[in-house]
């Protein structure tokens, strides 16, 4: 079985997004389109001009086959945030499509299909403004004997070994 939760021991590597924090403005991160990047409250801005591309977007490392997790918290300003990753680039295959449905910390997994990934958010649903925080994206490894038991929602084509509550394995779910 794969592609839903299950309680597992799970490990992250390191960080791979360049200034998720935007504590260095919004150094790293590219407008697409005509869209406006700026600092509001700590937060990166993404302002939609005139067009469904005006997106921020940041190319990151992968490594093909591998399973990540992306972490974005989000805020809506005039529009919904919106976040994706691609495949690639931003015309890539599309691997995570979110639309927030309020503000607050989005979390989804997804397997690297290239050794390059786009991260892109956006202002969705028309011209506006939609705020971004703390955009993390780390490698995840599954069933080490140092990794932390915890609920995790796997991504598709990953199979998923089952622990018990006390950290004992239960074997592959099925």
């Amino acid at each position: 079985a794969s592609g839903g939760t299950a309680l597992r021991k799970v490990s992250y590597g390191s960080e791979l997004v360049t200034n998720g924090d935007f504590a260095s403005g919004t150094t790293s991160w590219v407008a697409n389109a005509s869209a406006t990047l700026s600092i509001s409250s700590g937060k990166l801005q993404v302002t939609r001009v005139s067009s469904s591309g005006d997106t921020a977007y940041q190319i990151i490392t992968t490594q093909t086959g591998l399973a990540y997790e992306i972490s974005v918290d989000v805020t809506a300003g005039t529009q919904t945030p919106h976040f994706k990753v691609y495949n690639s680039n931003i015309t890539g295959t599309n691997l995570v499509d979110k639309v927030s449905t309020g503000n607050g910390t989005y979390v989804v997994s997804f397997v690297a299909l290239s050794t390059s990934t786009a991260i892109e958010l956006r202002a969705y649903g028309g011209n506006g403004t939609a705020l971004y925080d703390n955009v993390s994206v780390k490698e995840v490894t599954f069933d080490q004997p140092d990794g932390t038991l915890q609920l995790f929602n796997s991504p598709a084509n990953v199979p998923r070994i089952e622990y018990n509550a006390d950290g004992t394995v239960k074997g592959l779910l099925i």
